[in-house]
This record gives C-alpha cells, structure tokens and sequence, in this order.
C-alpha cells in the first residue's frame, strides 16, 4: 500500500488521526483489486468479493474529492460477513416527514448501520445546502432530550401537557411563532460584555464577560437568559422569586403552560448555538439591541468556506448541519442522538455522563430545599408553593451557568479562529480545520442542548413534589391558535386546506377502521379453523398410553409402557 505525505494532514487534528497497521497513513483509493477489500475515503472495508461492487457504488464524487485532497482521518476495518451495502442504505432510508428520525432505533440490521454511520462521520465532505439548521437541528436536540428524559411520571406527564407530542415533536414551534410575531425574535438572543481591562489577554476578556439585560441591550427583558427565567417561573408556578424577570409581552398575548414549555425548549436549545451570542462591541458586535436575526453583525456580514460565500450566522445556523446531514444521512439517521450512544458513533464527547452529573446535582439541590420546607411549615399548600419557589431558584442557577458557559464558548472559540487565534470579520476565509472543528463542537454542544433539556423537564415535573404529578397541574392547549408549526400543516395538509376539522372526519375513520379490523379478524378465524381442521391427527393412527410402574420394595425400579391402539391392549 504506498504512503501518504504526513506533511498533508494538519499537526492540529493530529489527536482525530491514526495510521493503519503497517505504520503508514492510509491513501484514499476508490477500489482495491486484492481480495475483495474496498476503500472508501478514511475508511478500509474488508468484504467478501461478491459485495464489492455493491460498496462501489456508495462512493460519491464529494468524497472522491475529500480523498485528492490527501485528508486522512481514522481507518477503521468493517468485517461485513452477511450484508450488502445496498441492504445497509435500504435500512436506513429515512421515512418521510418528520417520523423520519422517530423510526432510526426500529430499523434492521442496527448493528451494522451504527458501525458504518461512525465511519461515514469521521470523513464527510462539505458543501451548501438550502434546508435550514433551525429545524434539523432542533429535532436533533428533541431526539437527545426523549432518550434522556425519565419514563413513568415525567413522560407521562410531558404527554398529557403537550397534547401527545413530545419535545421533537414541538421543536419548530417557537420559529412557527416568530414568523407570525415578530416581537418574539428577540428572545433567541443575548448580548455579553467582555470584563476586565482592554489591555487584558482576549481570552482573559471572555473568561471575566458578563451578560447584558439592562434596557438598552435587553428592551423589556425580551432576551435570552430573562425569556427562559420567565418561562420556567411561570410553568412551576414559582412565586415571590425575585430573579424571575415579569415580561409583558407586545399585543397583551399570553401563554399557557405548554407554549411555555415549547419556548423554553427551543430558547434552551439557542444557547447551544453560539452566534445567538453576541458582544457588545469588536468588529461582529453591536451595542444596539437585536430584535431580529438581520440585526445581528454576523448575519449581515459574509464569509468563505466549504460550504461556499455567505452570512457567518447562516454557516454555524444551518450550513455545517446541513453538509454532514446531506452528506452523510445514514450517519445523520443513525441513532448519534441516543444520550448513551452518541460515542458509537464517532462524537468522541460523553453526553451520558453530562446528564447524569448534571441531573443529579440538580435533585440533590432540589431535595435540600425539600427538606428545609418541610422544617418550616406543615402545610402541604405552604410547602408545595415554598418548593416550587426554591425548585425555580436551583434553575435559575443552572441556566445562568449554562447561558454564561455559552457565551465564553462564542468569544473565544467562534468570534475568533480557534487556530489561527485571528478575530473574525468581513471577508474571513474559514479555514478547513476551523470547519472541522467546529463540525465536531457544534454535535457536541446538540448533544449537551438535548441533555439539559431533559434535566429541565425532569426537574418542572419533580418541582410538584407534594402534588399529584399530572397534567391537571398545567395548563395544556395554546394560547396561539393561529400559530401553526410547518410540519404539522404539512401532515394534516387536508384539513388545513380545506379549513375542516379532523373532529368531523373521525367518525368514519372510526367506522372504517371498525371494518378493516373486523375484516382481518375475519380472515384470521377462516384461517385458524383451516389449520385445525387440515392438520389434526388421522384416527387409524390411534393413541399411545405411557404407564410408569415401580418394583415392589421400591429397591429396583422398572419402566413397563403399555401400548393401546384403538383401546386394545396390544401383547
């Protein structure tokens, strides 16, 4: 096998790298000729000869041209002993609508797939897509959150508030309400200050930021960290906290319950997204408010990568998630999003143990201020209510820190090269290992969004401790009824464009599912009796009696067997 230059791959990913068995970095090649083996860009398949020209045909001209380019990362050996690739694609072909990433744990040969999604991440190439990141990339997040949130009464109780969705299922919701509203934008976005001295490192000046919610920067606290405060306040029915800001919100319009819920999930979910973030001065920053995404100076301004020319805010929002989603859907499908799997497949970032320290710092806390309010009064309302409150309070905590951590991340990680250590600005060419840095960042930082959630759910349903958990304690529906989420109207398209309700066509949905059910049931007896009739015994075959006699004394024992046909005794 010939050698690749090592001077080709960057000394920076060297720790993403790994050379083969024969110490030598292992060359792109589109075929082999010895042995069946077939080697797809970063990745070596060992296959039975009649599988080759199956395997051929999965690479794609965007990698061909990943492997001129001489990027090398891991060389992983697949055994595929049973199965076509063809098969393999057949499995993982997403179903339409947004049901597609809902099937990914049911499909077959889900072994196989999760090996092959692992090696097809490690080496995707780049390059524009249209969809936007703010839906894929808010499912993702949904589907993390579902794998950890509890089961029983949580899930349970998530259900009943959402109407039977789940946290997937309302991730394009608050985007839904933007278009219709445009005064609710301003809730995605925060404005940071950096601390300390100009004279100060960067770095030291990112570390020592401090989050801006003063009217100037945050009108009627309608931003990032007050909206989730507000939110979360309001759904565990927290009084008399005063960390919780009151935002009265354009146009008197209330909400209830679950459209907070689905507010809070998708603002959660912007704080994992660092250009929501940003200074209030530098050559991407601004010290005028932002009420809409166009206000933002990494919106307006352009940039150049692989994914092409265009707005620095449109490559972190949708361009990186879409190159890997489009790139590589069998990866993208193949279950990265399950909390205790994500590492299988090739994120190289544990989002189970996150949680599990997280969640578990967050009902020690909570169960510290049960304890203290059940000391201070014996009034179950009294201390239901002083619950709820300290409940708030112990989220308050964690969102600060959470919005915070986000913001340091922004200003030293985003607004400038990670490398290169060069800020940001019109005109920047991103460099490729900046993009794959950040390909593999923003996966991560999915991952911790969807964790995180899960924990806020956990913890809004544990807030009613001395209450009966159920959804009697929420108010579900919507307060927003002319608000309609893309994707549902994309699957109840009939009745959306015939203005009727689904309520009018249920009784002959029932009626006809009454037939279809009673016509297999139907088919089912005739089979049975079909079987039972055609697969009995033949008479003149008889039966046999076994008969099991012990010797007198119990000493030495005899087996006897009589044998009766047609009930005669036979000699």
């Amino acid at each position: 096998m010939a050698e690749m230059n090592e001077d080709l791959v960057p000394s920076h990913l060297s720790a993403h790298y790994s050379r083969s068995s024969s110490s030598s970095f292992v060359p792109c090649r589109l075929a082999s000729t010895q042995g069946g083996a077939f080697i797809m860009p970063t990745t070596v398949f060992t296959a039975p000869s009649n599988h080759q020209s199956n395997m051929r045909s999965t690479t794609s001209a965007g990698q061909r041209d990943f492997c001129q380019r001489g990027i090398v990362t891991k060389s992983i050996e697949i055994v595929l002993s049973q199965h076509t690739s063809d098969e393999i694609c057949q499995s993982n072909r997403p179903s339409r609508g947004r049901r597609r990433r809902r099937t990914t744990a049911r499909r077959p040969l889900a072994a196989t797939t999760a090996l092959v999604a692992a090696v097809s991440y490690q080496g995707g190439t780049f390059f524009q897509a249209a969809s936007a990141f703010d839906r894929d990339g808010h499912e993702a997040i949904g589907m993390t959150a579902m794998s950890a949130i509890e089961r029983g009464k949580v899930l349970t109780t998530m259900k009943k508030l959402l109407k039977g969705k789940d946290i997937m299922d309302i991730s394009g919701w608050a985007h839904a309400v933007d278009e219709k509203f445009t005064w609710a934008q301003q809730m995605h976005y925060q404005t940071y200050k950096l601390g300390g001295q100009e004279t100060d490192p960067y770095e030291q000046q990112c570390e020592n930021l401090s989050l801006l919610d003063d009217e100037a920067h945050c009108p009627g606290k309608m931003c990032l960290l007050p909206a989730m405060k507000h939110f979360y306040a309001n759904i565990v029915k927290a009084k008399n906290v005063p960390a919780a800001p009151a935002i009265s919100f354009p146009g008197g319009h209330t909400f209830t319950d679950a459209d907070g819920m689905k507010f809070l999930v998708n603002l959660l979910g912007d704080v994992h997204q660092p250009l929501h973030f940003l200074p209030s001065n530098g050559p991407l920053g601004s010290d005028a408010p932002v009420k809409k995404k166009q206000d933002l100076p990494c919106f307006q301004k352009q940039v150049s990568s692989f994914a092409g020319k265009g707005s620095f805010y449109e490559l972190w929002d949708k361009d990186m998630t879409q190159t890997i989603r489009t790139r590589n859907p069998m990866w993208w499908d193949g279950g990265w999003t399950n909390i205790h799997r994500g590492r299988g497949f090739g994120v190289n970032f544990d989002a189970q143990a996150l949680y599990e320290k997280e969640n578990q710092d967050f009902i020690k806390k909570n169960k510290e201020k049960l304890e203290s309010a059940k000391k201070s009064t014996t009034d179950a309302g009294e201390i239901a209510n002083l619950q709820a409150n300290e409940n708030a309070k112990i989220a308050f905590e964690f969102l600060e820190k959470w919005t915070r951590d986000a913001a340091v991340y922004a200003c030293k990680n985003v607004y400038r090269d990670p490398v290169a250590k060069r800020m940001i600005d019109e005109g920047y060419t991103i460099p490729e290992h900046d993009f794959e840095i950040w390909k593999h960042n923003m996966l991560e930082r999915m991952l911790t969004a969807g964790a995180r959630t899960a924990i806020l759910v956990n913890a809004i349903v544990e807030g009613y401790v001395d209450k009966p958990a159920t959804h009697e304690n929420f108010s579900s529906g919507t307060a927003l009824r002319d608000v309609v989420d893309p994707e549902d109207a994309e699957i109840f398209d009939d009745d959306v464009k015939t203005g009727g309700s689904r309520a009018r066509l249920s009784p002959e949905i029932a009626f006809r599912n009454c037939m279809i059910n009673l016509c297999l049931f139907l088919l089912q007896l005739a089979g049975l009796v079909a079987f039972l009739k055609y697969t009995s015994p033949p008479a003149h075959l008889g039966t046999y009696n076994v008969t099991l006699s012990d010797s007198e004394g119990g000493k030495n024992s005899k087996n006897s067997v009589e044998m009766a046909q047609t009930g005669k005794r036979k000699e």
